[in-house]
């Protein structure tokens, strides 16, 4: 997993990874690329549906 910050304030911008699948695989091209929203113009994070995943007992 890759993280990215903005140079000139060090907020963390994004951060992309390969796109495992459920057991493991990886096709060895697909990525999934997470965005740090609170850098949205009008996005307020107390109103934005969360989805919990339980990495823990999901495997």
């Amino acid at each position: 997993m890759d993280h990215h910050f903005c140079a000139e304030c060090g907020v963390s911008t994004y951060s992309d990874s390969p796109a495992f699948e459920m057991d493991g695989s990886w096709d060895g091209s697909t990525r999934r690329i997470g965005v740090n929203a609170r850098l949205f113009d009008d996005f307020d994070a107390a109103t934005a549906p969360v989805a919990v995943i339980d990495g823990k007992n999901l495997w």
